[in-house]
């Protein structure tokens, strides 16, 4: 749905992008087209919503790719489906340990019992 305000109208796209589309003056139009990583970066300057810490993310996608790694089933599959599986699982464990090493040190190991904070 397109919605305007005075010498601007805005449209959210599909994916999350936005699109602003404001008069640049004789009858031309000046179009951008916002991802939604830019929407959160503005937001976040702007005071608008707190700022996500860089470590925490971090943290999130380490928590992730651990979790998708550790996944016998999933590692299984790997492993019966492709040719190359234990290459792939061997690049997989690579990205988690690296994971680990650059979280920042908001994500405890999974083997010391901690919980994530």
């Amino acid at each position: 749905m397109s919605e305007r305000i005075p010498d601007l109208q805005f449209e959210f796209m599909a994916g999350g992008s936005l699109r602003l589309e404001q008069s640049a003056g004789a009858g031309e139009m000046m179009t951008v087209l916002l991802h939604p990583c830019q929407i959160q970066l503005i937001a976040e300057r702007a005071g608008l919503i707190p700022y996500r810490i860089p470590e925490r993310r971090l943290a999130i996608l380490r928590e992730r790719i651990c979790d998708l790694v550790e996944d016998e089933y999933f590692r299984s599959d790997i492993w019966k489906r492709l040719c190359y599986g234990s290459e792939y699982l061997q690049r997989l464990d690579a990205i988690a340990d690296l994971a680990v090493e650059f979280d920042g040190g908001l994500m405890p190991d999974s083997n010391d019992g901690g919980t994530a904070s």
